[in-house]
């Protein structure tokens, strides 16, 4: 009997996706309100300060997260021999799903952006062209200290490994001994040379090579889960023992991330950053691989209605969430009386100011998900279509 292709949508990784942004989010809106996340059960208290902390490193989970999904068409190229994925339709793909919103965010911030936070007009400019190309990444001022935001890095990193990916996806292909080995290589060679030779890690830290081998581990997992998956959902032992490894891998990523939390001065959090990288990675990829085919039980908690609607705004939750809490926060919504409340401890203004980052964020995303991003996305790959049936 023929082998039957895995699955082409894995929806427990939606569920990752939403949970992983959840941190990266509560970890801007803790740097503004500084309200300590504690839960209280009786008479102990547990404090997730900690991880709230370093949500700035689930970025990397969502890098690896990317890679998984993209490479899957080509994991299955791998092992069903299934056609392999062409180079155009993919950067169709990508461009209808990213410049829409991006732009959108691009334009509006531009608007809300009083003129004096940049020298010159041209400055402006200037800025407004690198985030546009996408090459913002490689200036100090339009990275570090852009008024149009920093959080966009990453959406820069996003396009700029787009360009290379069907190359070393198909290069895996051919020959994932040699690719996935020389990729992971790259980036340790890339981080302990800016390690060893600068001070100030800010500008390197998250560059492209330094996720090199991200993007090996997420093309491996989709490998795996292509070659195992039918398998395991015919075994039940197999089921139980990656759900056991997903206990086991929550617990060695949380030990992981405390461990980050106590470095101190911003050129230790980069050095820990780089160091713990491929560690968190290798750690993520087994969570997202062995999550997705564990028991069904643990599988419904990432794979639901609600985490498929919250993944599906994602795009522009992440373009949005530091945007609102930094703006909630020049306008004084909700009020506060101290000029820094969270110095102050206002703790009233820090539950509600919180809580309002949270709502106002989710509700935008879906706003311009729906009115925005789908709209466009569609219009483009119709564009796209017709493009490609017209003739020469």
């Amino acid at each position: 009997m023929t082998r039957q292709p895995a699955a082409k949508r894995i929806p427990e990784l939606d569920g990752w996706r939403v949970l992983m942004l959840l941190l990266i989010s509560w970890y801007h809106f803790w740097q503004q309100s500084w309200l300590s996340p504690d839960i209280h059960l009786g008479r102990m208290t547990v404090s997730l300060t900690p991880y709230v902390r370093v949500g700035y490193m689930m970025v990397d989970g969502m890098i690896l997260l990317s890679s998984f999904v993209l490479f899957l068409p080509y994991a299955r190229h791998m092992v069903y021999a299934a056609p392999l994925p062409r180079a155009v339709p993919f950067y169709a793909r990508r461009a209808c799903r990213v410049l829409p919103s991006y732009y959108v965010y691009l334009t509006a911030m531009a608007m809300l952006t009083p003129f004096g936070r940049y020298a010159t007009r041209g400055d402006m400019w200037t800025d407004l062209l690198r985030h546009v190309t996408f090459t913002h990444t490689f200036f100090t001022a339009s990275y570090l200290h852009s008024p149009l935001g920093m959080l966009v890095w990453t959406i820069g990193i996003e396009v700029q490994a787009y360009l290379f990916f069907p190359f070393l996806a198909a290069a895996a292909t051919k020959k994932p001994a040699v690719t996935w080995p020389l990729m992971t290589g790259a980036a340790f060679l890339y981080r302990a040379l800016v390690m060893r030779n600068l001070q100030d890690f800010a500008m390197v830290v998250n560059q492209l090579p330094s996720f090199l081998d991200v993007y090996a581990l997420g093309m491996l997992c989709a490998y795996l889960y292509t070659l195992i998956a039918e398998t395991a959902k015919k075994k039940r032992l197999l089921r139980v023992l990656f759900t056991l490894l997903s206990v086991c891998a929550v617990v060695l990523i949380a030990i992981l991330l405390q461990h980050q939390a106590r470095e101190s001065g911003q050129a230790a959090m980069h050095i820990g950053q780089m160091t713990r990288r491929f560690p968190l990675a290798l750690l993520l990829g087994c969570l997202f691989l062995s999550s997705a085919l564990g028991l069904r039980p643990s599988r419904a908690m990432l794979n639901n209605g609600g985490m498929a609607f919250l993944a599906g705004v994602t795009l522009n939750y992440y373009l949005w969430h530091n945007a609102v809490a930094l703006l909630l926060k020049r306008w004084r919504f909700p009020p506060y009386t101290n000029p820094l409340p969270n110095q102050a401890y206002e703790f009233l203004w820090q539950t509600r100011y919180s809580y309002l980052c949270f709502l106002l964020s989710v509700s935008l995303s879906v706003l311009l998900t729906y009115a925005v991003e789908k709209p466009c996305a569609q219009a483009l790959t119709k564009l796209s279509i017709l493009k490609r049936r017209s003739p020469a």
